[in-house]
């Protein structure tokens, strides 16, 4: 079994790809929920919410990418060997706190929630 490994992480946006990205995280992805019952508990089916953050590395010069009006994305992940992971119908959620290491660059995370990911 070949383990496959991330290559490359773009987001394509209005048909533009865009820079200074580093890091993906797929965020968990809830099923089911327990609730209460008269009886005990059990579980109710939930709404799918694909989430994931990346970490963004703002430019030292030039435009940095407003981050607020990024609706209706799409985020695609590809692997080595050709497979790849497609997030549709994306909106920008949240823009975190930046971190300086002090060094080379500032990085911030901004977390993101898709209508669909598709897989091939």
């Amino acid at each position: 079994m070949a383990t496959k490994y991330i290559s490359q992480c773009f987001v394509m946006h209005n048909g533009r790809k865009l820079e200074h990205l580093k890091n993906f995280k797929k965020l968990d992805e809830e099923f089911r929920v327990e609730v209460d019952l008269m009886s005990g508990s059990g579980t109710v089916d939930k709404a799918r919410k694909y989430k994931f953050s990346v970490d963004y590395a703002p430019p030292k010069t030039g435009a940095k990418m407003d981050w607020s009006d990024v609706v209706d994305a799409t985020f695609i992940i590809e692997f080595a060997g050709g497979g790849r992971m497609t997030y549709s119908g994306v909106d920008c959620l949240t823009q975190g706190e930046m971190t300086v290491d002090g060094q080379q660059e500032a990085v911030m995370t901004l977390t993101f929630i898709a209508i669909s990911k598709d897989l091939s």
